[in-house]
């Protein structure tokens, strides 16, 4: 085989590809694998309902909190329109920058050979393309394989699924990192003056809320799932003795990991400029969070389902039998309080997680040009 033809680019290879094709690659396979998601879904997501109730735990949802999934859905479904409308059309009209050639843009937008490749990609190409790329298409096939694996009903079914919802969660994660943080991107210190320049509206609503709701809810199905997983295994009595409750015990502690998990998630991040008049030692507590109100909220309706379930504003909890508790309507009581208390701080927590979200777009003008409008405030 002669050694040029060895040496010549693939045209079909990942790398050698131009980006604004890349985009175009992603954005036709995240269609593709959501459809075979909810292709999976409507085969076998009916089967769900009936492996929950055949194990009885404490920590259980209220029946309408899995209508959430309607809006996960439907709400992915415009993402997903979005992202092909950016992949496709976008690229036609994107402008040529001054200081490329007629020769150099033409490469790029051809992805021909001849001549030095210009990226020419908008930022939204650039967050899809970066941010969510592969891992939208991981989170599908999680999504697919959690639904076989949990409506198989078997012991191991059931303990895989405890594992794959984490994962889904997981991926959802990364794609909130590698894009930047849903909704403050470009308005945090340090991002100023850069290429990351704040979302318009449009973007936040089609991009960040969908997949934000996301990954709040599967972070809360996750413990669900687990307890579920541990009720098939191994049931309750393993933790402790029949009169410490240990079912009970354990469902409090869950929603106690769970507040924090989500406050961390919800509270408002400490490179936000409206935090910029706190003092040094108080800002450093922000380090971790992420000012994802979106997701805490979602907290806030799982809380709720939970309150619902374990029947505590009728003093009766609906229940059968739960190997390890004496006294159900007691515990299921102290349960659902517990789900309120910590649904309402996780709540408060996103709420002024939004209002800082409002007066960073209300107050500050992210261009070259930083706007004085709110310095006073900082002063």
């Amino acid at each position: 085989m002669p050694a040029s033809l060895l040496s010549s680019p693939c045209p079909w290879c990942w790398q050698e590809l131009p980006s604004f094709r890349k985009v175009q690659i992603l954005a036709v396979l995240n269609i593709l694998f959501f459809v075979a998601t909810l292709a999976i879904n409507g085969t076998r997501g009916g089967n769900i309902g009936t492996v929950s109730r055949e194990n009885e735990v404490i920590l259980k949802l209220a029946g309408f909190a899995f209508s959430i999934w309607g809006i996960i859905y439907a709400w992915t479904s415009v993402f997903l329109v979005w992202q092909a409308v950016v992949a496709f059309n976008q690229c036609n009209r994107m402008e040529k920058p001054a200081d490329v050639s007629p020769e150099e843009h033409q490469n790029a937008q051809t992805g021909d050979r001849p001549g030095p490749r210009v990226d020419l990609l908008s930022s939204s190409q650039r967050i899809l393309l970066d941010g969510v790329s592969v891992w939208f298409i991981v989170s599908c096939i999680c999504n697919m394989l959690w639904i076989v694996t949990f409506t198989s009903g078997t012991t191991g079914g059931v303990i895989a699924s405890a594992f794959i919802l984490p994962a889904l969660a997981a991926s959802l994660l990364v794609v909130h990192f590698r894009v930047g943080k849903f909704f403050w991107r470009g308005r945090l210190e340090g991002q100023v003056n850069s290429i990351r320049q704040a979302p318009p509206a449009y973007e936040i609503l089609l991009l960040d809320a969908p997949l934000s709701i996301y990954l709040g809810w599967v972070c809360c199905a996750s413990l669900v799932n687990l307890t579920i997983a541990l009720q098939k295994a191994v049931g309750w009595t393993w933790l402790a003795s029949e009169e410490d409750n240990p079912a009970a015990t354990f469902a409090i502690v869950l929603l106690v990991v769970a507040t924090v998990m989500f406050l961390l998630v919800s509270l408002p991040p400490r490179g936000s400029r409206v935090l910029a008049v706190l003092p040094t030692g108080v800002k450093q507590l922000f380090t971790p969070c992420q000012g994802n109100f979106a997701a805490g909220f979602v907290y806030l309706w799982a809380s709720l389902a939970i309150v619902m379930e374990s029947g505590m504003s009728s003093g009766v909890c609906r229940r059968g039998k739960l190997e390890g508790v004496l006294d159900i309507p007691k515990v299921c009581s102290n349960v659902g309080t517990t789900a309120l208390i910590t649904g309402i701080l996780v709540a408060l927590a996103s709420a002024s997680s939004l209002t800082v979200l409002i007066l960073c777009m209300m107050c500050f003008d992210w261009t070259e040009s930083d706007s004085s409008s709110c310095d006073s405030s900082e002063k």
